[in-house]
């Protein structure tokens, strides 16, 4: 389809990519303009003649990195558009009111849409650039340690305006993930002694970071795309 006003449409590539381990530290290092964390990324691929989409490739293969999605997706100037890389989780939700005047309360199930969510708004200036608002999101329901206490719903946003050339990729980062594992280990038997167990055992704490980073490549397709 085509904009009336001009004529013209906007496909746009999108890659949905998680970085774990060292990759971060191996991004912040790639280049000189490139400093700091996968926080703080937002720039052109093309500076310097560094290609990070073939250096993410090489995070992929050495499992560093993983491509969660890319999509495909078209809309017309000033239109936005909406990516979900996710999926439906059922809730299990309690009714109050059903219980009220002695009643009994009832259990409903609720569908929450959970994962990454990208939403764009291009609009391509006098000069054919390509002005992006980006809205990203990323949600996961934990539930709590009492099952019976329900569940967290844990979200992250982040917005960016982004001026672009045609066909030029802009990288967005910002939406990380810490997760703290504690493991406990020990002699057997003699960890599990009152008082004294402790001496025989030990715990470790690890944290896993990852970050998430979203490349999208808009393009602008002008006149023959007419229904």
């Amino acid at each position: 389809r085509r904009n009336p006003a001009d004529g013209n449409t906007y496909d746009r590539n999108v890659n949905v990519i998680n970085l774990g381990g060292n990759s971060v530290a191996a991004i912040g290092n790639a280049d000189a303009s490139i400093a700091g964390s996968a926080l703080d990324l937002i720039y052109s691929t093309s500076i310097g003649g560094f290609s990070l989409t073939t250096f993410l490739s090489a995070l992929e293969r050495t499992e560093l990195a993983d491509i969660q999605a890319e999509p495909v997706i078209s809309t017309l100037d000033n239109r936005e558009a909406d990516i979900l890389v996710g999926e439906e989780t059922p809730v299990r939700v309690i009714d109050a009111s059903s219980g009220a005047g002695g009643g009994t309360a009832r259990a409903n199930v609720q569908f929450k849409e959970t994962g990454i969510r990208l939403t764009v708004t291009p609009h391509v200036t006098n000069n054919r650039q390509i002005l992006m608002k980006l809205h990203t999101e990323r949600s996961a329901i934990q539930p709590l340690a009492a099952a019976d206490l329900g569940f967290i719903f844990q979200k992250q946003k982040a917005d960016n305006q982004l001026l672009v050339n045609d066909g030029e990729t802009a990288v967005i980062g910002g939406l990380t993930v810490t997760e703290v594992t504690k493991n406990r280990s020990g002699i057997p038997l003699l960890s599990g002694l009152p008082i004294v167990g402790k001496l025989f055992s030990f715990s470790r704490e690890v944290e896993n970071r990852r970050d998430l980073i979203i490349l999208v490549t808009p393009r602008i397709t002008d006149d023959g795309m007419s229904e």
